[in-house]
């Protein structure tokens, strides 16, 4: 192989490949492109049918607050004091810790003299000496209210309480494990949950519209060191606006919200933020351990909640898909009773993989083509090369013998040529001054 030829295969290498790369280029950005639309609209799709699912919860919160503020409008409406305060003396007699607590009757069953039965409820009133009169028509109408909503929405939700900012608590927990033995029996005399965010929460001036809300996740109060985290979803309940309590309910993570995280797009991840972008469910928090809030914080600064948050605000839709800063694909629903976000995020990485990969493999095809045609433009090419230098020779060195014969071949053929043009254009010129060929 010639030197010459050598450079001719260079060539043709080097230009195989940058008419590979550009075709790969080109083929890359129409597929991401491509893929991008189709990734948007398969989570429009994904988004509607969870988010959906995951506001059904909620709405059946928000559907059992507002039925037990109806309830309790008319029930303490047409509660005597007098009647409410024997009947509270009676089911919560005073303790000698001076707290008062609900009698065991009302957690292991009876019935009243109306046949209804009254089961699975236990309740804790810290400052049982100093509950007023009205006190306990406020409170008795919440037990009584307790009593009737709680079991009728035992399939949906296995607790249910009537609270206030004074440490005194109803609550129907029938399936509860430990009876509810720490708020009827065990709990001190000092028990203190006046600080807990959904105490907090639900008083006017955190809570002036009555919105039903629910707490980032948390453990209970009761099992300060079961790692098993819950979330507190409670609705303030007033009267003429004087505030009289708030209903809520706990609901577990793993039980009611594992289902919220699971299943999620492919190379994505389901997780929950509220309003301000702070995490309150992820499947990686769903398995207790001992570094939980380490966990916690881990996955803060990953997923950059606060961004996300101020994105889905900004935009202030329902639902929809949105791209990140970083490229990343979210796609959110509200979740209005809570005022949380469904979020599905897809990572930019892999999203991109697929585009990549089937643009290498095209510029590799358009190379492989380039490079089978080279035998051929590589002789073509030869030749073509040969004779340019031989004639530049033959122009640069006339006296050498084979560059005269290749000159001058070169002339002669030229003007024999010359002269069959020439012949043809006067042949054709007497043609058409011949009268006889009209």
């Amino acid at each position: 192989m010639t030197r010459k030829t050598i450079q001719i295969w260079l060539c043709v290498v080097i230009g195989g490949l940058v008419i590979a790369l550009l075709s790969g280029v080109a083929t890359y950005r129409y597929l991401q492109t491509h893929s991008r639309d189709v990734t948007r609209d398969q989570l429009q799709t994904y988004i509607a049918e969870r988010g959906d699912v995951e506001q059904f919860l909620f709405t059946s919160v928000a559907r059992l607050h507002e039925a037990s503020h109806n309830l309790y409008r008319r029930i303490y409406s047409k509660l005597s004091e007098d009647e409410a305060v024997r009947r509270f003396n009676t089911l919560f007699p005073l303790q000698e810790d001076g707290t008062r607590r609900s009698v065991d009757q009302l957690f292991d069953g009876i019935t009243t003299l109306e046949g209804s039965p009254v089961y699975g409820i236990g309740a804790y009133y810290r400052e049982g000496q100093a509950l007023s009169c009205e006190d306990k028509r406020r409170l008795f109408a919440g037990y009584l209210t307790v009593r009737q909503i709680g079991p009728a929405y035992e399939t949906q939700f296995s607790n249910f309480q009537f609270y206030d900012e004074h440490n005194n608590l109803i609550l129907f927990a029938p399936l509860r494990p430990d009876r509810l033995m720490f708020y009827r029996k065990t709990a001190p005399n000092n028990l203190d949950f006046t600080q807990e965010p959904q105490v907090i929460g639900s008083l006017p001036p955190n809570n002036p519209t009555e919105q039903t809300r629910c707490t980032p996740v948390t453990v209970l109060l009761y099992r300060p060191n079961d790692p098993a985290s819950h979330v507190g979803c409670y609705t303030p309940m007033r009267l003429g606006g004087r505030h009289m309590g708030a209903f809520g309910v706990s609901l577990n993570v793993s039980r009611y919200l594992s289902h919220a995280v699971s299943r999620p797009p492919e190379n994505g991840e389901n997780f929950i933020l509220d309003n301000e972008g702070s995490l309150v469910v992820h499947s990686e928090l769903l398995t207790p351990g001992e570094n939980d809030e380490e966990t916690l914080h881990v996955l803060q600064a990953r997923l950059d909640g606060a961004e996300i948050a101020r994105a889905v605000n900004a935009n202030g839709r329902v639902s929809g898909v949105l791209e990140l800063s970083d490229g990343d694909l979210i796609a959110f629903s509200r979740i209005g009773a809570p005022n949380w976000i469904f979020v599905s995020r897809i990572d930019n990485t892999t999203s991109n993989a697929d585009p990549l990969l089937q643009a290498a493999f095209w510029a590799g095809v358009v190379f492989l083509l380039v490079l089978s045609q080279g035998p051929g433009l590589v002789s073509l090419l030869a030749e073509r090369s040969i004779t340019i230098d031989d004639i530049d020779r033959a122009e640069n060195y006339p006296d050498a013998p084979d560059a005269r014969e290749l000159v001058g071949a070169s002339r002669s053929a030229a003007s024999d040529q010359s002269r069959e043009n020439a012949r043809g254009d006067a042949g054709g010129s007497e043609q058409a001054r011949d009268p006889r060929t009209g």
